[in-house]
């Protein structure tokens, strides 16, 4: 007599593979999705820490090489607020002789803003520019050529301090006249 044989051909995967190979599938791209959801997160800020960066290095580049070329400080200056006397250069580069153009550092609300006023000799462009913005604080002081505390009028070197919510970033720079 000849056996029944037990043989069966497999075509295909079982109900229980399909349904165990989707509940894997679904855990990995439930722990992929939660992963790329985090490190979007973590670029973000570190997208926002260097822009911050950026802007104050830009910033403080700005207010020493400004200060550089400037002859004196004005009167109006105060702790918060820098006031520089330019001196007015033609379209040839050439100075004006005792004519200068005012250059304006100060804080507005949470930005350090940068004006320049020409004189009606000038060469240079009204300006009004945002250097960096999302500042705390804003600081001068003002020394002279033996490093001394002196009023913004006398000074010859200014150290300048951006304060933000995590950083503080310092330069200095002496005056043309130093």
């Amino acid at each position: 007599m000849k056996g029944f044989s037990a043989k069966r051909e497999t075509l295909g995967f079982t109900l229980m593979e399909i349904l165990v190979v989707m509940a894997v599938s679904v855990i990995v791209s439930a722990l992929l999705i939660t992963i790329l959801v985090r490190s979007s997160g973590v670029f973000y800020k570190q997208t926002v820490q260097i822009s911050e960066g950026v802007g104050i290095n830009n910033a403080l580049s700005r207010l020493r090489e400004v200060t550089k070329g400037a002859q004196s400080v004005e009167a109006t200056s105060s702790a918060s607020e820098l006031v520089l006397k330019i001196p007015t250069i033609t379209n040839n580069n050439d100075f004006v002789e005792n004519t200068f153009d005012s250059a304006v550092f100060t804080k507005d609300n949470d930005k350090l803003r940068y004006k320049l006023f020409p004189n009606s000799q000038s060469s240079r462009k009204l300006a009004n520019e945002i250097l960096t913005s999302s500042i705390d604080n804003f600081i001068l002081q003002y020394y002279d050529k033996n490093d001394q505390v002196v009023v913004p009028v006398s000074a010859t070197k200014i150290k300048m301090t951006l304060v933000l919510k995590n950083k503080i970033a310092t330069t200095e720079a002496s005056l043309r006249n130093d």
